[in-house]
């Protein structure tokens, strides 16, 4: 993998200016699993964005019980822990696969959004994805019941329930483990139970 290539499929950027300095103080980091990428409260030093694998944000309720806020499984996510640049971070990002991103300076960052109008295009695209996705997620959670909120996991994000520990993704659901593996087990059932197709017989 090539910074270049990287920036290239991410940001399709026409501002050759921005795509300069961006191969030049970008770099592709691979996050071994359970890598702390920056902590609640801390500032970020960049900012991270999804090549594969999958990062989470976690913050504690009241209780000090750990909550997962978000996944950034998806190519170009950026795992962004806090809406602003200039703020700290409010909540923990952790690596829950090996992961490998491209990290761009915060710095860097800051600048280029606020001398480029395609990188500040590109940065509130990224906001309003957050934005919808936290909305989305906030709608299926709060109206949804156990077994609907297993369902939109699963279409929101394909395959991740197979790589990604139960109490994660129970937390993100906001239901127990015990829930979580009795839906699961339901819906194992309910495949193994299904009618199979009859086989033609060959001719």
């Amino acid at each position: 993998m090539r910074v270049d290539d990287i920036i290239d499929q991410l940001f399709d950027l026409k501002d050759m200016d921005a795509v300069r300095q961006l191969t030049k103080a970008a770099v592709i980091r691979r996050i071994p699993r359970r890598r702390m990428l920056v902590r609640e409260g801390e500032m970020q030093e960049y900012i991270d964005f999804v090549i594969s694998g999958c990062l989470c944000g976690i913050s504690q309720n009241c209780k000090g019980e750990k909550v997962v806020l978000c996944f950034c499984c998806r190519p170009g996510e950026a795992a962004m822990a806090s809406f602003s640049m200039e703020e700290p971070a409010t909540a923990s990002m952790i690596a829950l696969t090996d992961s490998h991103v491209l990290s761009i300076p915060l710095s860097l960052a800051n600048h280029l959004v606020n001398s480029s109008v395609e990188c500040l295009r590109i940065y509130n695209q990224l906001l309003q994805q957050a934005l919808r996705r936290l909305v989305t997620t906030q709608i299926a959670v709060c109206r949804g019941s156990a077994m609907e909120r297993y369902q939109w996991f699963q279409q929101e994000y394909p395959g991740l329930i197979e790589v990604v520990s139960n109490k994660y993704i129970a937390s993100y659901l906001q239901m127990t483990n015990v829930t979580l593996s009795r839906l699961r087990r339901i819906e194992r059932e309910s495949r193994q139970s299904s009618p199979q197709p009859l086989m033609e017989s060959s001719v």
